[in-house]
């Protein structure tokens, strides 16, 4: 593997690819990364070699020197996955962030970030309104 992380600007390919990851969660929409991204967001296509196997949106709190991954998405595998969230992670240390911080909705993805040194910190509960 020969994984590394490029800055990225927003493109339809990244809207397809957030699109199909997102399925029909409505607060998950490729309208609002693209806006993001460019809003000043970093977007970051990971690549094995020359393939880009992923591309993964981030919000810096620089005042918290914390770093969010508010998006990712990847078409790779296991070992590629946990190549590229190393890379991720490293990326925000060598930008000076001390704390990085990821939802996650897949109880693998959780298991996989947990062998990486993360623990739960938070539980997130969503309603939506006309819900009784």
């Amino acid at each position: 593997m020969n994984l590394n992380l490029r800055p990225a600007t927003w493109t339809a390919a990244h809207a397809d690819r957030f699109a199909a990851a997102c399925g029909s969660d409505p607060l998950c929409t490729p309208a609002v990364f693209g806006a993001m991204a460019a809003g000043g967001c970093p977007l970051l296509d990971v690549y094995d070699g020359e393939r880009c196997i992923g591309c993964v949106l981030l919000a810096l709190h620089h005042a918290d020197r914390e770093a969010v991954i508010v998006a990712g998405v990847g078409y790779c595998t296991l070992a590629q996955l946990r190549g590229a969230l190393r890379a991720v992670v490293g990326w925000c240390e060598r930008a000076g962030f001390v704390h990085l911080r990821t939802h996650v909705q897949r109880p693998a993805l959780a298991r996989v970030w947990a062998g990486l040194g993360f623990q739960q910190s938070e539980i997130v509960m969503r309603r939506s309104h006309g819900q009784s």
